[in-house]
């Protein structure tokens, strides 16, 4: 079996956790 290591799904989780924050703040800011 070929599974990525579970720190490069760590990594990608955190990346993501990112991104939905920063875009959560953009729109928070768009929206005041």
């Amino acid at each position: 079996d070929n599974y990525p290591p579970l720190a490069e799904l760590l990594d990608e989780l955190q990346n993501m956790r990112d991104i939905d924050a920063r875009i959560s703040k953009e729109r928070a800011l768009s929206a005041a």
